[in-house]
């Protein structure tokens, strides 16, 4: 394995982030399973193959912070009971509130591939240094994004 990662995955005790969390264990690396119940029969089985517990909904800005502290990587999978747009800036207004300062950069254009996308960018406080660096892949479904994927990369 070339890089350990530590990843916290969001919606892990569901279907495709189970997925996600379970296959990353599988081959070493470190997991944060975000979970609203860690007594659930899905929390405990990721649990016991190695993961993380971290008890939070998406709204407990400050649990989510904990659990990024020093993570490579985040695999978000949300249910959109209000809808895509609804849940998008459910999403972002999370991100606000973990990271005041968070300014978004793009390094370069978009790069688009049929259905899917992907986005290099730098982010951190006006004026200074940036302080992360991370490429975000988009998927589209029907002219709309259906999935984001972030993550982490070294400083350039």
């Amino acid at each position: 394995m070339a890089q350990e990662l530590t990843v916290v995955v969001t919606g892990s005790t569901g279907k495709q982030g189970g997925a996600v969390a379970r296959g990353l264990l599988e081959r070493g690396h470190k997991v944060r399973a975000l979970t609203r119940d860690p007594n659930s029969s899905q929390a405990k089985a990721l649990a016991n193959a190695g993961a993380t517990l971290v008890a939070a909904s998406l709204e407990d800005t400050a649990a989510i912070t904990k659990a990024l502290g020093g993570a490579t990587s985040l695999f978000a999978v949300t249910t959109p009971f209000g809808g895509a747009d609804a849940e998008i800036d459910r999403i972002a207004g999370v991100i606000k509130a973990t990271h005041p300062d968070f300014e978004y950069q793009p390094l370069s254009p978009p790069e688009e591939r049929g259905d899917a996308g992907r986005v290099q960018w730098v982010s951190g406080a006006p004026g200074k240094p940036a302080a992360y660096a991370g490429t975000d892949f988009i998927v589209a479904r029907n002219g709309r994004i259906a999935s984001v994927y972030l993550f982490f990369d070294k400083l350039p």
